[in-house]
């Protein structure tokens, strides 16, 4: 069965990293740091996230499936008490 693709809402932050009042520049390695730690942060955020929201769509799935199949033995025990 194919299932239709999530409804996503893409969010952008902007990072800012501060020297607290310092007169330093952030050398190239720090600046290469940050963005590559955010990137990771970002990455397992979304698997997270899209994991979760599997789960979510399974477990909907299986309940949908459980309350079939109790309709139509409600169904089935309905007919047999009036035949």
């Amino acid at each position: 069965m194919e299932l239709k693709a999530f409804d996503v809402v893409e969010k952008r932050y902007v990072l800012c990293i501060d020297n607290i009042g310092q007169d330093e520049e952030y050398t190239q390695d720090q600046i290469n740091f940050v963005v590559d730690t955010v990137v990771r942060i970002r990455n397992s955020w979304e698997k997270i996230e899209k994991n979760l929201l599997l789960k979510d769509r399974d477990l909907k799935l299986d309940m949908t499936k459980i309350e079939e199949t109790y309709k139509q033995n409600v169904i089935i025990r309905e007919n047999n008490i009036l035949s």
